[in-house]
């Protein structure tokens, strides 16, 4: 779920302010707000939902995956659906106040990576957005997880030789700036 912050669409939180959390310079605790407490209760009941709007599907909740070739990649989806051929996918639970027009950026690219780890070819985000239920499909685009995969080897690199990413100017980094320096 890191990727949309290193690729810089995270509204919340920026790459030089996951550098300093993977690094162990600033705490990586979230304290949960609202829509987050509210998205993890609902989780279940959403994906409950889904699955009974496809039965043509077998869902199956997961846990964390490692990519076979890079295991230093994970992969962390909700859960995975199965079709009757064997086809599998990826399932995103997502929680939102606002109602959404599209998928915002940084879970598109979340669900882009877990293809990427994954080995698989589509996905849905599932989401109650704005107290409506929504579903999005997404399709493996080879071209955007080829950038991707890019960008995350690079910020790889600076967290393991403990070099910060290029400063972007965003709130999360002044925030972070602050923490790291104080005076």
């Amino acid at each position: 779920s890191q990727v949309g912050t290193i690729l810089g669409v995270n509204p919340w939180e920026s790459a030089v302010t996951a550098f300093y959390k993977a690094t162990g310079q600033i705490d990586d605790h979230i304290e949960p707000s609202m829509s987050m407490r509210l998205g993890t209760k609902l989780e279940d009941d959403i994906l409950e939902i889904f699955a009974e709007e496809h039965p043509e599907l077998d869902v199956y909740t997961t846990g964390t995956y490692a990519s076979y070739k890079s295991p230093w990649q994970h992969a962390n989806p909700d859960a995975i659906y199965e079709k009757a051929d064997g086809t599998q996918g990826v399932i995103e639970i997502k929680f939102s106040r606002d109602y959404w027009s599209d998928v915002p950026s940084s879970y598109r690219k979340q669900v882009m990576w877990y293809l990427h780890v994954l080995g698989l070819d589509e996905a849905y985000i599932v989401a109650l957005a704005g107290s409506a239920y929504q579903e999005f499909t997404i399709v493996r685009d080879q071209f955007e997880i080829d950038a991707m995969v890019q960008a995350v080897e690079q910020f790889y690199e600076c967290v393991q030789n403990n070099v910060q990413p290029d400063w972007d100017g965003s709130e999360s980094t002044y925030d972070t700036a602050r923490k790291i320096y104080p005076d």
